[in-house]
């Protein structure tokens, strides 16, 4: 499969998925009868910023289908977006706008972010700051809306969403390949050997007891150890007879010479 193929083929894996799960939040939300008028528990940012840090801008992809589901679920138990289409503009056009927290990456490298959680949590906050910006402004041009009344009731429903997607991506950050660059990810499948990627899957789940059990072993050496996985079991085994060749001339001249 190529790198185009892999990238389409995961971004629509990610859309399905937030589609489903903003449908199910969104209607769920609209049925909870403490929840104020034109509030649902959303995670539009979230799959956007999951979107973008695994293919860069065009990560943005899966939160669009996640808002537009918000937006036909939303329509359709209460009819709140097509009474106001400014509302409905601006949950597209602030989603859109989260496209601009991918220039934090030329500041902050995506593996900074995943060691220093710090990071990440500010990574989701830039979008959501941007995500409520756009839909404030949106929403007080073409809804003629007072803009502290705007701005204080998106904040507000954005809060818990903010917190919920930190928890999320904090989880997400723990699992070995999902919140990766895929870029980079697919370069280091394609060109790093299968023995060397074992051997860094062993060290990353067994660190303390990886080394024993490689030594303990019967088919693997020193030499096996240093060559990162590039030379082949053939080779190893004339490296391996050779050296304990010369370990005996090394012995059996010792002896002579004593």
């Amino acid at each position: 499969m190529s790198k185009r193929s892999y990238m389409i083929l995961d971004i629509v894996m990610l859309t399905i998925i937030g589609c489903i799960i903003e449908g199910v939040l969104t209607f769920v939300s609209n049925q909870t009868t403490f929840m104020v008028e034109g509030f649902t528990v959303s995670f539009v940012v979230l799959f956007a910023l999951i979107g973008m840090f695994r293919w860069n801008w065009l990560g943005v992809v899966p939160g669009l289908g996640a808002a537009l589901t918000q937006i036909l679920v939303q329509n359709s138990v209460n009819g709140a977006y097509s009474q106001n289409q400014a509302m409905l503009a601006g949950v597209l056009g602030g989603t859109l706008a989260t496209i601009f927290t991918c220039f934090m990456f030329y500041k902050i490298p995506k593996e900074t972010m995943k060691e220093k959680v710090g990071y990440l949590f500010l990574y989701s906050a830039v979008a959501f700051i941007l995500y409520i910006l756009v839909y404030v402004s949106v929403w007080v041009i073409f809804g003629k809306v007072n803009l502290f009344f705007a701005l204080g009731k998106v904040a507000g429903w954005r809060l818990l969403d903010y917190v919920m997607s930190c928890v999320v991506l904090l989880i997400a950050n723990k699992q070995r390949y999902f919140l990766v660059d895929m870029n980079d990810y697919l370069h280091y499948l394609h060109n790093v050997p299968e023995s060397a990627r074992i051997r860094e899957e062993i060290h990353e789940d067994k660190e303390n007891s990886v080394m024993s059990e490689i030594t303990d072993s019967d088919e693997t050496n020193d030499i096996a150890l240093l060559d990162g996985g590039t030379l082949s079991e053939e080779q190893l085994i004339n490296l391996k007879r050779t050296f304990e060749e010369k370990e005996g001339e090394k012995k059996d001249g010792i002896r002579k010479s004593q």
